[in-house]
């Protein structure tokens, strides 16, 4: 459970934070308050439901699939462009959600020992962006659709529940708004791939502290 939370962060700092600040909006409150309680607990599925959440998530997102390139993708997503940085992000809206695409590229000239490096860039998460709704109504909406979540982790309304298969892993984001836990996020991303972004953020850190080392050598 534990490497999923930190997979989620990893995307979330490294990709959609700088990738959409030329179409990012300020969180939007419910516009007539909470609607719903939604207490939190600790979810411990059964096998069946593991199972059932196993088997049933998608290898991508609605049309979209894992490792298609940027110029296949535009022609599958969501809603009407807003935003589009070849190779990185396509931000799409819809009926009052937004869609953010994200691509992975291992540039050759940084690291080149890596299978992919310089092949197109390909999908590997999608964010699903909405105004605040009550945790609970969002968990129950995944869970019609993929059972139990796998695991949960809220606490002081704050957190991620997360649903997990051998490709795919879904995480709900959690956020404390008026004491309660709500929900403005659902991310869909690629295991594999997100695996690679770490090996590839590992390398580059590497390289510049030998960078910094041969400086300091004779």
């Amino acid at each position: 459970m534990k490497k999923i939370f930190i997979a989620a962060a990893l995307l979330l700092s490294c990709f959609i934070r700088s990738n959409a600040q030329n179409a990012a909006e300020t969180p939007t409150k419910p516009a007539d308050g909470p609607k719903t309680e939604a207490p939190v607990s600790t979810v411990e599925p059964d096998k069946k439901e593991n199972e059932k959440t196993t088997n049933s998530l998608p290898s991508g997102y609605a049309e979209t699939a894992w490792n298609e390139e940027y110029k296949t993708v535009k022609d599958k997503i969501k809603g009407k462009i807003v935003y589009s940085d070849e190779d990185r992000i396509i931000i799409s809206k819809e009926n009052g959600l937004t869609y953010k695409y994200g691509f992975f590229y291992i540039d050759p000239e940084k690291v080149k020992d890596m299978p992919n490096a310089g092949n197109p860039a390909r999908l590997f998460y999608c964010v699903i962006e909405f105004p605040y709704i009550a945790l609970d109504e969002v968990k129950n909406k995944v869970k019609e659709k993929y059972g139990e979540p796998v695991g949960e982790n809220v606490k002081r309304n704050k957190g991620a529940v997360y649903w997990d298969s051998e490709k795919t892993s879904v995480v709900i984001w959690v956020d404390e708004y008026e004491k309660k836990p709500y929900s403005r996020k659902i991310i869909y991303f690629s295991k594999d791939i997100i695996n690679e972004l770490k090996d590839y953020k590992f390398r580059l850190f590497n390289q510049k502290e030998l960078e910094v080392i041969k400086n300091f050598l004779p």
